[in-house]
């Protein structure tokens, strides 16, 4: 019984031990299957990573033939990937891992995924988005009394202008052409230190009634009077920006003196223009007269040095142009007449006459009337004689004028003044020959006037045809009429120069706060001195870095682009793409007006495109495959826009109600085929109607992550205060008109301008960037967070003609 248990045992046990045998070498058979089927996996992962790693690094990663039928040896096996791509640029990737079998077929796994390329604009980063950029070549970027804290760039010239700067310790500043850094205007004011020409030319050194003094015959000029030492004392880099003179001086004889000449004085000669004023008299009171301007250069070019100069200085002479009108009456002192009885009785109007009888048609002697003692000044000008006659006859109707002559020299010469048609009336009558501006047909001098040989000649006539008459002279009186000069005293107070030049200013950083880097493709130029490279702290230029880098060669001289025409066909919502919520309250031809009769923009859109107005609502979306793909909206009761996606308006768009407050919320492209403007409040986030719940008391602080808003035009734009005018002090009132600013991204392929009190927080990237002074009224750009995170519109272009592209890797299967 003991043997056969036994041997029962026995053979059960080997009938275990059997089993166990064949089941340890099926299992060790099924973990080396696992094994190989891990290891294709594996490889075919490598081989999807050599495929994407093609598509990865091709420039044209559209191009069909990229991604053959490609196998390569990895190991104990084998990976073989392809792809192929349809014409939505969408590849299909797939590949094989292969692991060999001893015992049958080798093991495979096979991966598929899919990859979208898409095209990207140029420059589709965060740094080139987050800058301050004017592409043109044209113009230069001019700061003017502007300081930025953020990078800068322009592919042509930088000019800073009246304290204009860039400052920050993370700023980086990119110039493809020259700098130029210009301070403010300032004056300087000085009196002369001395004087020279006239006597007492000292005194003209201050005002105080101590005087210079000349005296001027009549139509002479006077000596030179030099003021000089004038020890401007202005900075030696300076630039001239004009000269204006003062001198407080006066005349001893009304409307006598004139300004001859008055120039400034460069290495003590006289130089450039002639600035005397020759249209009025000097008063006869100090006064003071001033000659030039702070943007007058005189005709000529100043350096620092010439102003700083001791015989920089002032000239100034004086003529005596004043010329007097006047007259001298007199009777003669002699009558003579040999055939006049008493013919000394014309002296005087007394009823005592010098008589002659004349027969029918029987004409006189002369009688001549001299020494008339006209004692007219030197220098006098006789600007005409008149003589008058008191004269009678006995008998009616029979005396005339037969001769009336003047005596120069003691001969009659010129005009007979004779009334010869004219009877002399039987009483005392004066009968009037010539006037002021009459010289009775010849000329005359001081001397021949004064002369005693000067006189009056008359010759009577009885013209009656039988009755005899008596000729009686009463009075033969003359008039001169002159011109003359006045000698005056010409005296000056004071002589002072004001010279308005360029002041010290900051520039790219300051003196002890660099930025971080500066790369500059030209020459640079502070103030008045000489241009020349590389820049250094001399030009004011402060920077822990200064490179000298051509503009072909700096990659941050390069404008992003955008993709206008591919957003116009996908903008959603935009002309392709209208709302597709019911009501939206807008029209059909809001975002273009002809989108289906052509493929590109064009500007469709007339009119201002206003995007907030004060009276009404909208609401656009567009959802596609129940998802929300698209928005802009508008609630004039919150004042808050809402947004997302790109937004294209084939037009003018303008948020322009002067000083109303918007809030945007949400992140998106509004993009334009015209011209920009903005004179509201448009803040990053928020709500309300007030300015108090605007973002002016905070422009730096918005948080693009959620608020984000990119302006794009293809136009020229304008960001300004509009015309409604205020009072008050900011926030409520910049300048006299109510505020404007924006929190945001402005871009345009063409002009930006930017003026007035405008205030910005945000990337501005245009061709070319207009920023003009404005009597003190400057806009003011603050700090902005970094746009790293782009928008669609920003970022993709049309894949078709894209030369950057971006690969969105679908999920793996298999």
């Amino acid at each position: 019984m003991a043997l056969t248990m036994i041997v029962g045992i026995l053979a059960v046990l080997t009938v275990a031990g059997t089993s166990v045998m064949v089941y340890t070498s099926e299992n060790v058979r099924n973990a080396g299957r696992s094994a190989n089927d891990g290891d294709a996996y594996s490889l075919a992962e490598a081989g999807m990573s050599y495929a994407l790693s093609v598509l990865e690094n091709a420039s044209d990663p559209k191009v069909s033939t990229l991604l053959p039928g490609t196998t390569v040896n990895l190991g104990n096996g084998t990976a073989t990937y392809s792809g192929t791509i349809n014409a939505s640029y969408v590849w299909t990737l797939t590949s094989v891992g292969s692991i060999p079998n001893p015992a049958g077929a080798p093991i495979k796994r096979t991966l598929h995924r899919t990859v979208n390329v898409v095209g990207l604009n140029s420059g589709a980063d965060g740094a080139s988005w987050s800058r301050f950029y004017q592409d043109s070549t044209s113009s230069c970027l001019t700061i003017d009394s502007n300081t930025f804290v953020t990078n800068v760039a322009t592919r042509g010239d930088l000019c800073l202008r009246n304290g204009g700067a860039i400052t920050g310790a993370n700023t980086t500043v990119d110039v493809g052409g020259n700098v130029s850094i210009i301070g403010p205007d300032t004056t300087t004011t000085k009196s002369a230190g001395s004087g020279a020409g006239w006597t007492s030319s000292g005194n003209i050194v201050s005002s105080n009634n101590s005087d210079a003094s000349t005296s001027i015959a009549g139509a002479a000029t006077s000596a030179n009077l030099d003021g000089t030492n004038f020890s401007m004392g202005i900075p030696s880099t300076a630039i001239v920006r004009g000269v204006s003179a003062r001198i407080e001086r006066a005349s001893s004889v009304g409307n006598a003196l004139k300004d001859a000449d008055v120039r400034l004085l460069k290495n003590g000669s006289p130089a450039g223009n002639d600035k005397a004023v020759t249209s009025s008299y000097w008063p006869t009171s100090d006064t003071y007269r001033t000659y030039g301007s702070g943007s007058d250069l005189w005709g000529t070019t100043w350096t620092a040095s010439d102003i700083n100069a001791s015989n920089f200085g002032l000239r100034l002479t004086a003529t005596n142009t004043g010329i007097f009108s006047s007259s001298n009456i007199q009777d003669p002192a002699t009558g003579t007449g040999s055939t006049w009885t008493s013919p000394g009785n014309v002296l005087t109007n007394n009823s005592s006459y010098a008589t002659k009888s004349l027969s029918a048609g029987v004409s006189s002697g002369t009688l001549d009337a001299t020494s008339y003692s006209m004692a007219l000044p030197a220098g006098a000008t006789v600007t005409g004689i008149q003589a008058r006659i008191d004269r009678k006859t006995s008998v009616s109707s029979t005396i005339r004028d037969f001769t009336v002559q003047l005596l120069k020299a003691g001969s009659a010469v010129g005009n007979n003044k004779a009334a010869t048609g004219t009877n002399w009336g039987t009483s005392d009558a004066y009968a009037t020959y010539g006037a002021d501006g009459d010289l009775w047909g010849t000329t005359w001098t001081q001397s021949d006037v004064n002369a005693s040989n000067f006189g009056l000649r008359l010759v009577a006539k009885n013209n009656s045809g039988s009755s005899s008459a008596t000729a009686s002279i009463d009075h033969m009186e003359l008039t001169v009429y002159y011109d003359y000069y006045q000698t005056s005293t010409a005296t000056v107070d004071h002589a002072e120069i004001t010279v308005t030049h360029t002041a010290d200013t900051n520039g790219i950083g300051t003196s002890g706060t660099n930025i971080q880097e500066a790369n500059i493709g030209g020459t640079c130029t502070y103030n008045g001195g000489g241009a020349h490279d590389p820049c250094t702290s001399a030009d004011h230029v402060y920077s822990t870095a200064i490179n000298k880098v051509a503009a072909a060669a700096n990659p941050a001289l390069t404008m992003p682009s955008v993709d206008f025409n591919y957003w116009w066909a996908n903008a959603k919502p935009g002309p392709k793409h209208f709302c597709t919520n019911p009501n939206p309250g807008i029209s059909t031809s809001f975002f273009d007006n002809d989108a289906g009769s052509t493929s590109v923009s064009n500007h469709s859109l007339p009119g201002n495109g206003e995007m907030t107005p004060t009276n009404s609502d909208y609401t656009c979306q567009v959802v596609e495959n129940g998802t929300l793909v698209g928005e802009l909206s508008w609630n004039h009761t919150t004042h808050v826009m809402t947004i997302l996606g790109t937004v294209f308006i084939d037009g003018d768009f303008r948020f322009d109600d002067d000083g109303q407050v918007v809030h945007y919320q949400g992140r998106a492209t509004l993009m334009s085929g015209g011209h920009d403007e903005i004179d509201e409040v448009v803040c990053a986030g928020g709500s309300g109607t007030t300015l108090a719940t605007s973002c002016l008391s905070d422009m730096s602080n918005w948080d693009l992550s959620q608020n984000y808003m990119v302006l794009m035009s293809k136009e020229d734009n304008e960001y300004d205060q509009g015309g409604t005018s205020c009072g008050g002090s900011p926030p409520s009132c910049y300048g006299g008109y109510l505020p404007a600013g924006f929190q945001g991204v402005m871009y345009s392929t063409a002009e930006c301008a930017i003026h007035q009190n405008f205030q910005d927080s945000g990337p501005v990237i245009c061709n070319t960037i207009d920023l003009p002074e404005e009597s003190g009224d400057n806009p003011t750009f603050y700090t902005f967070p970094f746009t790293g995170n782009l928008t669609d519109g920003q970022k993709y272009a049309n894949t078709a003609t894209a030369t950057s592209f971006e690969l969105d890797v679908g999920p793996q299967d298999g």
